[in-house]
């Protein structure tokens, strides 16, 4: 009988941890593409990848460099509806590149970080900004966050969207892969 019980027990923690595992994968899916949430002077992205698999797909290089503008935008974000709405532009200087992280450091010397789902699709789509690049983030600002929705390279014309018009990630569904 005691081992009955202990059984159940054991059995009711396993299925719970599953259950929290599968709700806390499917947020981390859904929320967040590059999210960045105030925390002092500095910025700190809000956004996690939960397979890391997804993260090491991402290809540099000149392999696919025109692919994020191959979407028919043009330059001319202010004349853009999705981004006049409500949406918001930060301007400022690329300050480091790497394989998971995007730093842009503002004038004000504030720093935006666009990392996790959102960087790596940036990366796949061959968005490709050097230190010191001039960039133009456009995005929604909500309370103290700021979520970007597209980022221009200044320095080179290079455009990528990372949300659409109704704020879908362009990384998720059929048919947003960037072509």
């Amino acid at each position: 009988m005691v081992k009955k019980i202990v059984f159940g027990i054991l059995m009711a923690g396993l299925c719970g941890v599953l259950i929290v595992g599968a709700v806390n994968r499917t947020t981390d899916r859904t929320t967040g593409v590059g999210q960045v949430s105030r925390q002092g002077d500095r910025y700190a992205s809000t956004e996690t990848i939960s397979d890391a698999g997804e993260r090491s797909r991402g290809a540099q290089g000149n392999s696919g460099i025109n692919r994020g503008e191959a979407q028919g935008l043009h330059s001319d974000l202010e004349a853009d509806p999705i981004f006049t709405q409500e949406g918001g532009f930060l301007q400022g200087i690329v300050v480091g590149v790497e394989k998971d992280i995007l730093m842009v450091e503002l004038s004000a010397g504030e720093e935006i970080v666009v990392t996790g789902r959102a960087w790596s699709f940036a990366q796949e789509q061959g968005f490709a900004p050097r230190v010191n690049d001039q960039v133009k983030l456009a995005g929604d600002v909500e309370g103290e966050e700021f979520e970007v929705w597209r980022i221009e390279n200044l320095a080179t014309g290079q455009i990528i969207v990372l949300r659409d018009g109704k704020g879908s990630p362009q990384w998720a569904g059929r048919g947003k892969r960037g072509g």
